[in-house]
């Protein structure tokens, strides 16, 4: 079972509104696998579908209990920083993250899942339907460079 990053919903709310799923490909040491390229679209399905699952199942936390969508549908957010352009633009296109999603899209069960959106941290900045920013912190990629 494999499960997204990220599962959000208002203060108000009491049922998850958004599942996100982040990937940052900015700084890579070797090529990402193939689950992470050209299989990425199922492997999204995947953690989407196990995520909606688990937090419905007897099994969840309490800390999830009640949060299991039952009237609405959760959005889905899929967040990636890709490479600057270079080595690995073979793997990752410029379209690469609304491929992603136009390749998902048909895979899902619409009555479970409602919008998909494609985005990076520059489109969050003024995005009028996600309602939060992202900010990118490189401090993972510094330490390894002075390592």
């Amino acid at each position: 079972m494999s499960r997204v990053d990220l599962m959000a919903k208002a203060p108000e709310q009491s049922q998850v509104q958004w599942l996100i799923e982040v990937k940052d490909f900015r700084r890579l040491s070797r090529t990402p696998n193939d689950r992470n390229t050209i299989y990425l679209h199922d492997t999204l399905r995947r953690k989407i579908i196990d995520s909606l699952d688990y937090i419905a199942c007897d099994e969840a936390p309490a800390a999830l209990a009640g949060m299991a969508p039952s009237c609405t549908k959760p959005n889905f957010v899929f967040h990636c920083e890709l490479p600057p352009a270079g080595k690995y633009r073979f793997v990752f296109p410029t379209n690469y993250p609304l491929s992603a999603i136009q390749q998902l899209k048909p895979l899902l069960p619409p009555e479970r899942v409602g919008l998909l959106f494609a985005v990076n941290a520059k489109q969050l900045e003024n995005h009028p339907h996600i309602p939060w920013r992202a900010e990118l912190n490189d401090r993972r990629s510094n330490q390894q460079q002075t390592n």
